[in-house]
């Protein structure tokens, strides 16, 4: 699964708060990937250096840090693995080869990149390299088939916790971006970035069933009016959607559950 976040921008540069939550959304979620794909338009770089690439660059491993430092046990999350693409390189001839490798250079003594790939998204070059290059590094998910369904002799049986735990991990992290989606859908954008999705917990239950339970944050009253619409209507058809995505897409019965509160001000 790969999610591609909005574009992001140094904090000097956030032009309202609207946009610097965006930018924060996508922060968090990158901070729950398996890895990350800095992509650089090289040729565009080479012919018209931006500085806001290289402070991004330093920016991004920060902040990205800062959502993984810890969870409610203390506990800090690994670093993803981090991967420099440097795009249009189709469009870089000549003698301008070798300031391509310089500007990669630059770029990864500031990002310390697990990997560089040149490619070009329109010609096809590097991509399937980058492609493999993550599919080795993603955390496999858990199957269907895996799950297994009772003690008989002869079944799959249950994986192990720590397994369990792994891709409970992956499944909620999903299911935020899913429950995200059905929300901008039904309220057509009335409250796209006041809103935040907590996870509060996803388990595996006995009958090889997931169970998902968020909270959709809110700064108001009466935005937490709008989120669950009259006699819950919309809340109610954001959660039916959402899971129906979701059983769809896992292939094993959801149980989602959402709650929609008020957050605390500091």
């Amino acid at each position: 699964m790969i999610f591609d976040t909005p574009g992001v921008v140094d904090h000097k540069h956030y032009r309202n708060t609207r946009q610097r939550e965006r930018v924060s959304d996508a922060y968090a979620t990158a901070a729950l990937c398996d890895a990350l794909v800095f992509v650089v338009d090289a040729e565009r770089q080479l012919r018209k250096p931006d500085p806001r690439v290289e402070r991004l660059v330093v920016e991004y491993r920060r902040e990205v840090e800062g959502f993984g430092s810890g969870d409610a046990g203390g506990q800090a999350a690994a670093m993803p693995k981090s991967v420099l693409a440097m795009n249009k390189v189709d469009l870089v001839r000549g003698s301008r080869r070798g300031d391509l490798l310089d500007l990669a250079r630059r770029l990864n003594d500031l990002g310390s990149f697990d990997q560089i790939f040149m490619v070009s998204s329109l010609k096809g070059t590097g991509t399937e390299d980058l492609l493999a290059y993550l599919r080795s590094v993603s955390v496999p998910h858990r199957t269907e088939e895996a799950v297994g369904h009772g003690g008989g002799g002869g079944g799959t049986g249950w994986l192990s916790q720590c397994e369990d735990e792994e891709s409970s991990h992956d499944h909620s992290s999903y299911a935020v971006e899913l429950v995200k989606e059905q929300v901008y859908r039904r309220l057509n954008g009335e409250i796209p970035y006041v809103l935040k999705i907590k996870p509060v917990s996803t388990k595996f239950l006995r009958d090889g069933s997931l169970r998902i339970e968020q909270d959709l944050l809110v700064n108001h009253m009466k935005k937490k009016k709008i989120v669950v619409g009259r006699k819950g209507q919309a809340i109610g058809q954001i959660g039916c959607r959402a899971r129906a995505e979701l059983e769809k897409q896992l292939g094993l019965k959801v149980h989602l559950i959402l709650n929609v509160k008020v957050r605390k001000q500091d």
